[in-house]
């Protein structure tokens, strides 16, 4: 009823990769598993829980002290910079090409913001300085809630903080 056991090396979920190196504890009890790791991911330090069991579909939670590098070596995003990232997602299909989302930041830098956000936030001296040295406009928190579908992202909810700004975005992509 219980199998232990440790994996090191290149980790993939349906061919997708989500940790480059490192060590990875199974569990499996009672048609229940977790799957439990650390290593990198893009260059990132990253721990890695899959959960699941018999009659679920997998979630995986994904947390680092790298976002940007996180959500770039996933393919979601490449215009975030840094801050602690944690990413839950849970798969609604067969194919994994179907799940929810929740995205929670802290501490991170958008590049390539649209000019009204960088004007806004360049209300105060740490915007202005922030968007000359080209680190992209700071956030102090930041939390998502997004449904991927094949060829389609909702985002339910995106709300990001700074000292001078707050924003709530939704729609498709």
């Amino acid at each position: 009823n219980k199998i232990s056991s440790v994996a090191v090396g290149k980790m993939l979920l349906d061919k997708k990769e989500i940790l480059d190196e490192g060590e990875m504890k199974v569990n499996v009890k009672n048609k229940n598993y977790s799957l439990t790791g650390q290593g990198l991911l893009g260059g990132a330090k990253t721990t890695v829980k899959i959960l699941g069991s018999e009659s679920e579909y997998p979630q995986v939670v994904f947390e680092s002290d790298d976002g940007g590098k996180l959500l770039s070596a996933l393919d979601f995003t490449n215009n975030i910079k840094s801050g602690k990232m944690s990413l839950k997602i849970k798969y609604l299909n067969n194919e994994l090409n179907k799940y929810s989302g929740l995205i929670n930041g802290k501490n991170f830098s958008i590049l390539n913001a649209p000019g009204i956000v960088k004007s806004l936030s360049s209300l105060s001296f740490s915007g202005i300085n922030s968007l000359f040295v080209g680190q992209g406009v700071k956030f102090k928190d930041g939390v998502a809630i997004f449904l991927k579908i094949p060829k389609k992202m909702i985002f339910k909810k995106i709300l990001i903080n700074n000292e001078t700004l707050s924003i709530f975005l939704n729609g498709k992509y």
